[in-house]
């Protein structure tokens, strides 16, 4: 009892000394932006319009940053402003142009119709692309450089064709193969537990 009154009494000293409303006021002012910054993303992640409709979702989110730092007098409050417009700035820059495409709902519908399959199967994210470069890189390429010197590109080729892709499906093939057994193992071994009892 004496313990957690002791905690009580230096919880109220430290929220009078550090002043406990007006941090939790710009902590929550923080998530305030942060939750606002995050259903702007997933706006223009989930648009289904052409990129002028990500445009004019960029504009207004910037407006609205626009108007509430001119109307805001606390300086913590402006510079959490301050740092959404560089976000939403730092987007329109480098990922609205011709990459917008490649991220949202819009590009991957394009896709689908171009390659006549359904959205499902064109993929979300370029993880499997990401997976491959690193394979390639960090596993592949080191194998064949002289001491890390650049291949030329008559050796890549042949290199690429008569090595590195067999070696790439057989690391996948084996990955899969291994799933199968386990899975079988797996079954073996639930099926027999279901016998014992």
């Amino acid at each position: 009892m004496l313990v957690s009154c002791m905690y009580y009494k230096i919880g109220k000293i430290l929220k009078t000394v550090l002043g406990h409303h007006k941090g939790h006021e710009i902590v929550s002012f923080r998530k305030e932006v942060y939750q606002y910054l995050r259903s702007f993303t997933e706006k223009l992640k989930n648009t289904t319009e052409p990129t002028t409709f990500i445009n004019q979702i960029i504009v207004e989110t910037e407006v609205f940053l626009m108007n509430n730092l001119n109307q805001e007098k606390d300086s913590k409050k402006t510079s959490i402003i301050n740092g959404a417009l560089n976000f939403v700035y730092y987007i329109r820059d480098y990922w609205c142009g011709d990459l917008a495409i490649g991220w949202c709902i819009y590009g991957r519908i394009i896709a689908a119709d171009l390659l006549q399959v359904s959205l499902d199967q064109i993929p979300k994210t370029n993880n499997q692309l990401e997976s491959f470069n690193s394979e390639l890189k960090v596993h592949q390429l080191q194998k064949y450089q002289n001491n890390g010197h650049l291949l030329r590109f008559n050796v890549l080729s042949v290199d690429l064709i008569k090595s590195i892709t067999p070696n790439i499906l057989l690391v996948v093939f084996a990955v899969c193969f291994l799933d199968f057994f386990l899975k079988e193992r797996y079954e073996s071994y639930a099926s027999s537990l279901k016998n014992l009892t």
